[in-house]
């Protein structure tokens, strides 16, 4: 098979040229071929054509052999260059081969031509693959040297029998603060910290051994003595007939702190007092903290993948989670509150932030939610809310009280010429009723301000069945026809010390808890009983002593109390009748009177079945006397006297004036303190008694006593207040006042504190 060959030939004879061309055919060659026979032509052919051999005669007309050496040197091609020539002598033919011609033949001896060319050729390809692999080489160190310096992590060759360094990188003289120089050389001791007790190198050797497939955790030494945590890998390379362990460090100090700050991050969010969960973009938890399972009661298996819409209520408004979403989808944070709805199926308050979570991108990929249980925050602010409330209530109470105070005066003072006029016995039922409503309207005003603004009433010894009779006039007369009512008040006879109406309240709140109870009707209960406790009977009742008391009975069929919230119900503001409908103040105030009374409560209550509370106060044994019918009472009259009477209510003043006329005495009325005080001015040495309300407008009750007192400290004044014992307190102490009535009052006790005024040592 003939082999191709480009051939330029450097010759002026033609002939020549096509027998050098006939016998490397005769040698197996297929040519390709030029010939040449000047320096321009020959250049230009160098130029034009990639040659595999040049053949060149040695002596032409125009150019000679040696030029045209020196043209193919020129050129920069490494082409094989045969001189072959009849006339070349043996020493200009080895001064051509020193200049580079590869080998020269005598035309006479052509047989040699196609065996030089081949031989050439060879040594052509040879020099080729020696200079390529060369550069192959140099250029493969170079790219090793590259990547062993622009590597991240600090790269060592150490020989493994010696543990010498012989080569690094630029990283390593940062790990460990050393220059290359100080570096090479070193051994593996100087570098490695012992692990556990064991040579640093060694847990290396085990790494490059496979014993640690993922490299192993180690400590290198930097210059100043500090150490570096760093991970390292380690394997084995063959060169120049030694083992190296070709190791890799990678300083893992940022990675250990980033870890410690998460694990930190991870305790933190673990052990937050919040509750905390991550959703991915559609809603679906991901992740949720301690705090969220301990609050809704359901675990983190069972909320992970949950949407958030299983701890919905579904009290909120549709448009509250709407606003939610547009604002955190469009990358915004969200704060508000929610009525979520625990496992258990109890309602919890909790506020919330909840922010977008985004990639690098700026892509959201989860929404975080930081919430806070704020039921007891909201509970309380309703407290706060209700107690400016009933404050607010309170004030108008008072007010209302001494309006409603001054209309019953004048009507409680009237009943005595009633009845001086009024002779028929129907009349006289009728003023008797009329009286009675009186008096329990005095008393209604007396416990609204007992209990809007804590006036406290005096103890006195009663009767509790006279109440409880009472309370059930009221049950029979208001609560709805579907509940029935039984009493038992056949069991009592002791008397307890108290205030009536404070009990009558008492009796009030817990009745109209039951009623509260059996929305749908049932039967309730009251009972009272004479008991005596012994030791044992009170050992396990806080607070409770033996002796005597009077047992009292609310009972209902109603709903009952949960077990869960039995504990609470004493609890101030704790109710569970909503806020439109109660204050949580009821039993609150039942437990403090009862206390204040020497007593205590027990209930018992089964949900579904109805609750019982008994009440025991502290009793004295004397039985109550049968109620006797009063004597007609004898009116003390006056000897003339003369009395200022000051009030700003004409009917009270008016009443009040007729009263004491009728009865002996003289008067003189003013609606106010500037009245009074000129009055005073004019005939205070006439006067023998004051009689002034505290409540009016301008000058008022206790402006008018001081400016009387100024004028004659010895006057005799008698104070009438509609502000129960609050106005008498008053009265009592910094005016010193000789004597009070409070509104609404009647004609004989109204005689009765002015002749006590007038005439303090009767004979």
């Amino acid at each position: 098979m003939s082999k191709p060959i480009r051939v330029l030939i450097v010759e002026d004879v033609d002939d020549d040229a096509l027998l050098l061309v006939a016998e490397l055919k005769r040698g197996g060659y297929e040519l390709a071929f030029e010939r040449v026979d000047t320096a321009a032509t020959m250049r230009n052919a160098l130029q034009q054509k990639a040659w595999d051999v040049i053949l060149c005669d040695f002596t032409m007309p125009y150019f000679n052999g040696a030029a045209a050496l020196q043209l193919a040197k020129e050129s920069g091609t490494d082409v094989p260059f045969i001189f072959v020539s009849g006339t070349i002598g043996e020493d200009v033919a080895i001064e051509a081969m020193k200049s580079g011609a590869q080998d020269y033949i005598m035309k006479t001896n052509l047989a040699r031509l196609a065996p030089a060319v081949e031989r050439e050729l060879h040594e052509v390809r040879v020099r080729r693959e020696s200079r390529q692999a060369e550069a192959a080489m140099r250029e493969s160190e170079h790219k090793y040297r590259h990547l062993f310096e622009a590597l991240g992590d600090a790269v060592f060759v150490i020989v493994e029998e010696s543990g010498r360094i012989i080569d690094t990188n630029a990283r390593a003289e940062n790990l460990l603060g050393r220059t290359r120089t100080e570096i090479l050389g070193s051994n593996q001791a100087q570098l490695f910290a012992p692990q556990n007790g064991r040579p640093g190198f060694d847990v290396l050797r085990a790494a490059a051994n496979g014993e640690h497939p993922g490299g192993c955790e180690l400590e290198v030494f930097r210059h100043d003595g500090r150490s570096v945590p760093v991970h390292a890998s380690a394997s084995r390379i063959e060169l120049y007939d030694r083992q190296l362990l070709l190791t890799v460090l990678h300083d893992v100090s940022e990675r250990n702190r980033m870890d410690e700050q998460l694990r930190q991050l991870s305790r933190a969010v673990e052990q937050s007092p919040a509750s905390i969960i991550i959703t991915d973009p559609g809603g679906n938890i991901t992740y949720a903290n301690a705090r969220f399972t301990e609050l809704t009661g359901y675990t983190f298996a069972e909320a992970v993948g949950q949407k958030t819409n299983l701890l919905k209520s579904g009290e909120m408004p549709a448009e509250i989670y709407e606003q939610l979403w547009q604002t955190i989808k469009a990358g915004k944070e969200w704060r508000g509150e929610f009525h979520n709805k625990k496992k258990n199926g109890a309602l919890y308050w909790e506020s919330a932030s909840i922010s977008p979570i985004t990639n690098e991108a700026g892509k959201i990929t989860h929404f975080l939610a930081i919430k806070e249980d704020i039921t007891e925050k909201r509970q309380l602010a309703a407290q706060f809310l209700r107690a400016q409330r009933l404050e607010s209530i309170g004030h108008l109470a008072g007010g209302i009280a001494h309006d409603l105070n001054n209309i019953l005066a004048p009507v409680l003072l009237s009943i005595e010429f009633l009845r001086e006029e009024i002779k028929t016995e129907e009349g006289l039922s009728m003023l008797e009723t009329l009286e009675t409503s009186a008096r329990r309207g005095a008393d209604i005003v007396k416990q609204v301000l007992t209990f809007a603004k804590g006036v406290e009433g005096r103890h006195v010894l009663l009767q509790p069945g006279h109440l409880v009779k009472e309370t059930a006039k009221i049950i029979r007369e208001t609560f709805p026809k579907g509940i029935t009512l039984k009493t038992d008040l056949l069991k009592s006879r002791w008397l307890v010390s108290g205030d009536a109406t404070q009990l009558h309240q008492v009796l009030l709140n817990l009745t109209v808890n039951a009623r509260d109870a059996m929305p749908q009707g049932g039967t309730l209960g009251l009972a009272i009983e004479d008991v005596r406790l012994d030791a044992d009977a009170v050992r396990f009742i806080p607070g409770a002593k033996p002796g005597p008391y009077v047992q009292l009975k609310i009972s209902d069929t109603g709903t009952g109390i949960p077990p869960e919230i039995a504990d609470k119900i004493f609890d101030p503001f704790f109710t569970t009748k909503g806020l439109e409908k109660g204050t949580g103040l009821g039993l609150s105030t039942v437990l403090g009177i009862v206390k204040s009374h020497g007593g205590f409560i027990q209930f018992d209550s089964d949900a579904g079945r109805g609750t019982e509370f008994k009440l025991w106060l502290p009793a004295m044994t004397e039985a109550a006397s049968p109620a006797e019918e009063k004597p007609p009472q004898s009116l003390l009259r006056g000897q003339g006297e003369l009395i200022l009477i000051v009030d700003d209510e004409e009917a009270v003043c008016s009443v009040t004036r007729r009263v004491l006329e009728t009865h002996g005495y003289r008067t003189l009325t003013a609606s106010n303190g500037v009245e009074a005080v000129a009055l005073y001015t004019e005939k205070g040495s006439q006067i023998d008694l004051v009689i002034t309300d505290l409540n009016m407008p301008g000058m008022d009750g206790t402006d008018n006593i001081l400016t009387i007192r100024k004028l004659n400290p010895q006057a005799r004044i008698i104070v009438i207040t509609g502000a129960g014992l609050a106005g008498e307190t008053l009265a009592s102490k910094p005016l010193n006042a000789a004597g009070i009535l409070n509104k609404p009052f009647d004609a004989p006790l109204l005689l009765k504190t002015v002749h006590g005024v007038l005439h303090p040592n009767p004979k």
